[in-house]
């Protein structure tokens, strides 16, 4: 651990960084706590690797007696992974498609949404939700190269909100390079959303002039987004391969965000606090445990728990929780096919929200 800022301490518990779990060749990716079942859940194979894993893991937790089992196998090549009442909701990247299924009963798979006026998604990545029941989710391109498949991608790299209730879908941001994590803030005021174009795939190349950053935005009437200031520009100097990736909250607002080095901290101004380091890649981390006062951090092929002080994470899954899936959408107005601005969020600032219907 390495502290920054003085605000750093009030994070860090006593108790140092505990090793959960390790599996050779892993892609840990997707992390989330289910309190329901007192497990870890995490996905590995969104990644291609020599042993060419499609799952999502159930990992079991310092207290727990349950031992490593799969959760769900084949998973479409799942990435993050959103516990909504009793379901857990998944990003497929293969399947290209957000997907549900009860907690109690993981191979009943149902579809969500899978499509976009009409065209299929590209291979969506991460997802959140909101309390009036909305999910919210990034769809950017990079399961196309890691995975090819015909028309794919089949549109530009958006960041959509999808109301389960009435099947109404729109894109709330359309001027990413590659969207990745995104989390709103505790009161919901605002969103974060993580820009990983540093990176490209099919070949796999880094430009650091590409975006390696988080944006954040104001949340209008609980559908739209202005803003998209470029809040932090994240920086991993021991790792050139390294990008920003997941992102989460913990209750005071400061923002935690895996990167190359470990998971970077830093306050809700953008001041870097401090680093869990691991010194590779974290791709997803999630808060978890009775009080939500652990981080779990997925490092490539180990997974790592840090008791935390007083601090908490934002979001919290509740039986209480809207989740009214609609399997079908209601079809949207037919349109042409939509097409990403040209303008460059480094340098624009956009005062009137993105509101395709």
């Amino acid at each position: 651990m390495i502290a920054i800022d003085p605000e750093f301490s009030e994070i860090v518990g006593e108790e140092c960084m505990r090793h959960v779990g390790f599996e050779e060749d892993m892609r840990s990716e997707g992390l989330v706590f289910d309190p329901y079942f007192d497990r870890l859940l995490l996905t590995d194979g969104n990644c291609p690797t020599q042993r060419q894993l499609d799952s999502i893991i159930s990992f079991p937790t310092p207290w727990s007696d349950e031992t490593f089992s799969v959760f769900r196998s084949p998973s479409s090549h799942a990435n993050g992974q959103l516990i909504v009442g009793s379901y857990l909701l998944t990003a497929e990247t293969t399947g290209r498609r957000i997907a549900y299924a009860p907690l109690h009963d993981p191979t009943n798979v149902q579809t969500l949404v899978d499509s976009y006026r009409g065209f299929p998604l590209n291979s969506p990545n991460d997802l959140v939700a909101h309390p009036d029941g909305s999910i919210w989710f990034t769809d950017p391109e990079y399961g196309c190269a890691q995975f090819p498949q015909a028309n794919c991608p089949a549109l530009p790299n958006f960041v959509y909100r999808f109301d389960p209730r009435t099947g109404e879908m729109h894109v709330v941001a359309d001027d990413f390079d590659r969207p990745n994590g995104l989390a709103f803030s505790p009161d919901y005021t605002k969103m974060y959303i993580v820009d990983s174009g540093a990176i490209h795939c099919s070949p796999v190349t880094i430009d650091p002039k590409r975006p390696h950053h988080i944006r954040v935005f104001d949340v209008v009437n609980n559908r739209t987004l202005i803003g998209g200031d470029v809040l932090v520009v994240v920086e991993s100097p021991d790792n050139k391969w390294g990008i920003p990736d997941g992102i989460k909250v913990d209750t005071m607002g400061r923002l935690y965000v895996g990167a190359g080095d470990g998971v970077q901290v830093f306050a809700p101004d953008g001041r870097l606090l401090g680093k869990f380091y691991t010194g590779t890649q974290v791709s997803n981390l999630s808060f978890g445990g009775w009080n939500n006062n652990y981080l779990f951090i997925g490092n490539m092929d180990h997974v790592w728990m840090i008791p935390l002080n007083d601090t908490r994470g934002a979001y919290y899954p509740s039986m209480d929780q809207p989740f009214h899936p609609t399997p079908t959408p209601t079809p949207a107005p037919a349109a042409s096919h939509p097409t990403a601005t040209s303008a460059s969020p480094s340098t624009r600032r956009r005062d009137q929200p993105t509101l395709y219907i």
